[in-house]
């Protein structure tokens, strides 16, 4: 039928000449859109190369992997509509009592305002929670104690000897009248949550999959993950990090062992400003709105200052490399950087250059033993350009490191989900926790000064130790930055 309509014959060479036509025809198209809608020049010149030689293969990966922009998601904040609908009724009250007097707003902190459209606001408590023992127990009894509502979005959820515990914990307050939404990744949780999903719907729970590719704009594409990891109780405490519901997250993993990553629970009015992020994602997920659910910020007697910023490919901007790349300008003497995934493209590699020249303790922790190959390889690439100004690296021995957190200077440190590679910065929906408090900072400067004691340090002499194939492997592992 199809070679009727487009005049072809039966002859199976026509046939293929036909579709080899379509292809490049579509390559062409694609090709176009790279060049308009690629973040990146280099990326621009990548993609319409390949798409223009080689369609038959290049189409479809542009199309599942190579979109950098989401469409179709509200691109305005969610706290903008509200105070359309509500005035100064709610959220009003969270930018006006309490966000942090301008008088206490240095032009830095201002610029990290600007650059997220977030407020630092003050009347927060936050507790440091490291591992997987201490995060969900946390957790698990923040869950306990919900009156009103549970909101949760997690990237990936087992139904194992972690997820039965959060699976019973929810159930409990859900047949107790408690109104609990779970959200997770389509993709990150692709046939993990087994029968955990099904026991909470039947329990009243309501559970959708975040899917970055359900408007026709993003359709086939397969970048636009939901990686954030989120639990909200009545508006009031929200606990943020690098932890998804799993037992290897709790160090019960056999061959990743010792499972070291980081949380931090929030009280005060940051927590209703996490779970507006929620509020957003998940009215794009179902078209329902949450409003309902939110309350007047309950301000603590422990007055930390919070900016919670969440980050997406929805933006017109991207927030998060701005976000980050004006961390590292603004730190003075101290930048301690603790990521599993280590591939930056070539700006952040000037500016911890820049940092390191300045005479700034620039530190990189990685894991000493991968989660994914590939990631590892290609992290390695850096450890000469950057070693060569100073910086230094530190392979995290005793497990697998996750933890994605963030040091600068004596006050500042961020907590949350965002890796430090093109899928954080760019494609993925993240959160991160920038905290303004000296003495949350010293906090977290004694958990990475303990982190790195069990670390060993990391050159670039590995690079001539392991030979040239090594190398080669390194450098074509780097090649693939953009994708991992």
């Amino acid at each position: 039928m199809l070679s009727a309509l487009l005049g072809f014959s039966q002859d199976g060479s026509t046939w293929w000449l036909g579709l080899l036509l379509i292809a490049q025809v579509l390559g062409l198209i694609s090709a176009t859109q790279a060049v308009l809608e690629t973040r990146t020049s280099q990326g621009a010149i990548a993609w319409a190369m390949v798409l223009i030689s080689i369609p038959v293969i290049a189409v479809p990966a542009y199309w599942i992997f190579g979109r950098s922009h989401v469409n179709g998601y509200r691109r305005r904040r969610i706290r903008e509509q509200l105070e359309q609908r509500l005035g100064t009724k709610l959220f009003g009250s969270l930018l006006t009592a309490s966000r942090v007097k301008d008088e206490r707003l240095t032009s830095g902190l201002k610029t990290l305002e600007e650059i997220t459209g977030s407020p630092f606001t003050g009347g927060n408590q936050l507790d440091l929670l490291i591992d997987g023992e201490e995060t969900f127990k946390s957790m698990f009894a923040g869950i306990a104690c919900a009156k009103d509502h549970v909101l949760a979005s997690f990237y990936l959820m087992r139904h194992d000897e972690i997820g039965e515990p959060f699976k019973r914990a929810l159930i409990e307050r859900a047949e107790q009248g408690v109104k609990v939404r779970i959200m997770y990744d389509g993709i990150g949780s692709l046939g993990e949550a087994g029968r955990m999903l099904d026991d909470l719907r039947q329990a009243g729970a309501k559970v959708v999959a975040f899917d970055g590719s359900r408007h026709p704009g993003n359709r086939f594409s397969l970048n636009f993950r939901n990686h954030r990891k989120i639990v909200v109780v009545d508006g009031e405490s929200a606990w943020v990090g690098g932890l998804n519901i799993g037992r290897e997250y709790a160090g019960m993993d056999p061959e990743l062992g010792h499972w070291r990553d980081t949380h931090v629970c929030i009280r005060g009015p940051a927590a209703l400003a996490v779970q507006a992020v929620v509020v957003e994602d998940w009215l794009w997920a179902t078209g329902e709105s949450l409003e309902s659910l939110l309350c007047q910020p309950q301000s603590s007697q422990v007055d930390q200052s919070v900016l919670v910023a969440p980050t997406s490919p929805a933006s017109n901007i991207e927030t998060c490399t701005l976000l980050f790349m004006e961390l590292i300008r603004q730190a003075q003497h101290r930048l301690w950087i603790a990521s599993p995934y280590f591939v930056p493209d070539e700006q952040f590699v000037s500016q911890l250059q820049l940092a390191a020249i300045r005479g700034v303790d620039v530190r990189i922790m990685l894991p000493s033993r991968p989660d994914h190959r590939l990631v590892q390889l290609a992290s390695y690439a850096y450890l000469k350009p950057l070693g060569d100004v100073g910086v230094r690296f530190f392979r995290y021995t005793p497990g697998f490191l996750h933890q994605k957190v963030v040091l600068i200077d004596d006050a500042m440190s961020s907590i949350g989900s965002v890796n430090f590679d093109n899928r954080s910065f760019r494609l993925n929906f993240e959160i991160s926790i920038l905290v303004n408090d000296r003495l949350f900072a010293q906090e977290v400067h004694r958990m990475l000064e303990a982190d790195f004691e069990r670390c060993k340090p990391l050159g670039h002499e590995l690079l001539s130790q392991r030979g040239p194939m090594f190398n080669l492997a390194v450098r074509g592992a780097k090649l693939l930055a953009p994708v991992l």
